[in-house]
This record gives structure tokens, C-alpha cells and sequence, in this order.
């Protein structure tokens, strides 16, 4: 089925990254509120975050070096067995109250993504038709998103049934399951080429590409870890969010398949703009006096911008490395790291000096203004 609404060559690592996605999405609902939950502070855990930053600055080389050897499907492997042992050891903080695990979770995610997200860019550049690049990145991304949205409620349905064990054993199944679709991954496209020569730097990525990933890393990370933080502090019950999340994260999939049609018909400098300018004001809501209403609708207005903003931003990205190579991932991907390492020591120093309330309204503007960098990547040629 998927063959018929997305290029042949993206049907499998769609289908097992929604399967590990699905599988997170089981238990790892909101983790900064989990953690917060469960006796870290918001210092404690920006804590968490930086040391995420600074360990995946640390390996993501060697990542890619493995990735560029060996092809996309041992990385993608490796990265779910890391997955696996980042959800038992929050699992372990939830249900059993092991505090020290969260410096190992925090190691274990660095791990997770490093392999994930090189071997994903390395593969997706690869085998994606550019001529209908937004379309499909925009299918791939709703079946995903769609994926995680359903997956707190099943989450529910397991416990209430079967039991609080289950949803974790579902969640680890899922993404073994994964692994079938992982197969074949390096044959498709002609199968993995071996770049003779990757080197770290920033060197292989324009200076504007650089800056551009850096803001669009600092802005989405603000809107993903430091808005859960902000919604523990105000509202500390936001339990009646979660079906209107629910529901905006399924309309915003659906929204996904405009903008992809979109970013094919009128281009992708033009829809980042657009998306840009709707995450700057996402951000800006942010500012509102928090009520469940009011923060109930922020969060469907970032996830439509967000996805606005993603799919041409995706686009572009893929078109360049399809272009410029592995290289050019890394100069991209060191970017991404140092953007995180700057926000967490950023939230640290703020949290720690100004307090919670100024904090968080300094990052939300900052946010907003950054977003709009991400219109200096490099248009993509039609």
C-alpha cells in the first residue's frame, strides 16, 4: 500500500521508523514532566539535556564513520538497542525511583541519535526522488507523526487491560519489530555508497547553512524540551492537554500532505518563509497567561507551524547533502549539537540567575527570533 503514495525506496525505513517511533512513544510521554514528576528540578533537568548535547558533540563522528563503512542499516540497529536501554532506565526513575539512572538515560539518547539520525540522513539523501521530495518527506513525516499521536491513548488501553507492565513491553516489541524492515535498507537505490574520505569540521557545509541548522535546532528544542518545562511549572496538572494535543498532532498530520504538495508546486524557499514566520509567532504565544485553554491552542499552533517549517527545511537539507555528501552532514550535524549545547548552558545560566518565570520568557522570545535564521540555508536550485 504505502508503495502507491510514496517513492518505493522510502517504504521501508518509513515503515521502521514508525515502528520505533510508535515503540517510544508508548512510554516516553513528555519525559522532562516525568522527570520533573518524580523529584528533578528544572535546573537538574537542563542538566540532563546538556549532558545529552555534549556527549552526542563527543560521538557523533565516530558515528558517522561507522555509518559511512558499514551503511545505514548497522547504524539504525545500533541506534534502536540504545533506544531500548534510554526507555529501561526511564522506565527504572518512573516505577522504581533509581534517580541515578537519568545521567545514563541522558548518555544512552546521545547514542540513540547519533547513529539514528546520521545513518537516516545518509539514507533518506540517498535513495529520495528529488522531483517529488516535499510530497514524500511530508508522507513519511504524517504516517510518523499520526504513529505518535495514537500511541499515549494505546499506551492507556494496555495498562487499564493488561496491566502498567505491558505498555513497556510493547513499547521494546515495536521496536525489535522495526528491525525487520531494516533488511534490505542498504541494497535499494543502487545500495550504500562508501564516501573514500569524511573529516569533522564546518568546513563542508556554507557559513549561512551553518547558522541556519544552528537556529533551527536552538528554536525546535525550545519548543519540544523547554515548553514541557514551562507547562510542570504552570500548570502542573496538564493531564486535560493531552486529547487536544492529541487532536492537533492528527490535524497537523494531515496539514503535512498541503504543505508537501506545496513545497513541490511553488518551492522551497518560499514555504520556508512562510513556515518560519508561523513558528515566530508559535513561539511568541508562548508569552499568553497560561490556562489550559490557552496552551491548548500554542500547542496545535506549533505543531501546524513546526511542520510548515520542517518539511521545506527537510527538502533543502536533503537536496544539499545529496549534492555535497557525508561531509556535509557532519558540518551540519556539528552545528545541530552546538546549538543544544548553547540553549541547556543558556537555560542553566538563566534558571540559575534570573529565576523560572524571566527565564522562560527570555527563551521564548529568543526562540522566536532565531527561527527565522532558518531562512539563510541555501536555496535549492529547481
Amino acid at each position: 500500500m504505502l508503495k502507491t503514495i510514496m517513492h518505493k525506496d522510502l517504504v521501508n525505513i518509513t515503515v521502521a521508523n514508525t515502528l520505533r517511533n510508535f515503540g517510544g512513544a508508548l512510554v516516553e510521554v513528555f519525559v522532562p514532566l516525568l522527570l520533573l514528576a518524580h523529584g528533578f528540578t528544572l535546573v537538574e533537568v537542563s542538566g540532563f539535556y546538556l549532558l545529552y548535547a555534549v556527549v552526542k558533540l563527543t560521538i557523533n563522528y565516530p558515528a558517522m564513520r561507522i555509518t559511512n563503512r558499514f551503511g545505514a542499516r548497522p547504524s539504525l540497529i545500533v541506534a534502536r538497542l540504545f533506544y531500548i536501554a534510554y526507555l529501561l532506565c526511564l522506565i527504572g526513575i518512573v516505577n522504581n525511583g533509581t534517580t541515578q539512572l537519568i545521567w545514563m538515560m541522558a548518555c544512552f539518547l546521545s547514542l540513540t541519535n547519533a547513529f539514528q539520525w546520521n545513518a537516516q540522513h545518509v539514507h533518506v539523501s540517498r535513495v529520495i526522488d528529488m522531483e517529488r521530495k516535499g510530497k514524500d518527506i511530508a508522507r513519511i513525516d504524517s504516517i510518523n507523526l499520526f504513529a505518535a499521536s495514537i500511541a499515549p491513548a494505546v499506551s492507556a488501553v494496555l495498562a487499564i487491560v493488561l496491566g502498567s507492565v505491558w505498555p513497556p513491553i510493547f513499547a521494546v516489541a515495536s521496536i525489535l519489530l522495526s528491525l525487520v524492515w531494516l533488511r534490505n535498507l542498504d541494497t535499494e537505490a543502487g545500495g550504500h555508497v562508501r564516501e573514500a574520505s569524511i573529516h569533522y569540521s564546518l568546513r563542508h557545509a556554507p557559513r549561512r547553512d551553518l547558522v541556519a541548522n544552528f537556529a533551527y535546532n536552538f528554536h525546535t528544542a525550545t519548543g519540544i524540551f523547554i515548553w514541557p518545562m514551562y507547562l510542570a511549572l504552570m500548570l502542573p496538572n496538564v493531564g486535560s492537554i493531552g486529547a487536544v494535543t492529541t487532536i492537533g498532532a492528527i490535524g497537523a498530520a494531515v496539514f503535512l500532505l498541503f504543505i508537501g504538495n506545496r513545497n513541490d508546486t511553488v518551492g522551497t524557499a518560499r514555504v520556508l518563509r512562510e513556515g518560519s514566520l508561523a513558528t515566530f509567532i508559535a513561539h511568541m504565544l508562548r508569552l499568553v497567561p497560561a490556562t489550559v485553554t490557552s496552551i491548548s491552542v500554542i500547542n496545535i499552533v506549533w505543531l501546524l507551524a513546526l511542520r510548515y517549517q520542517q518539511n521545506p527545511w527537510t527538502s533543502a537539507y536533503y537536496a544539499h547533502t545529496r549534492e555535497r555528501g557525508v561531509n556535509y552532514i557532519l558540518s551540519m550535524e556539528i552545528a545541530c549539537d552546538v546549538a543544544y549545547v548553547c540553549l541547556f548552558l543558556l537555560v542553566l545560566i538563566i534558571f540559575s540567575t534570573l529565576g523560572y518565570q524571566t527565564g522562560f520568557t527570555i527563551l521564548f522570545i529568543l526562540a522566536a527570533f532565531v527561527s527565522l535564521l532558518c531562512t539563510r540555508i541555501t536555496p535549492v536550485e529547481s
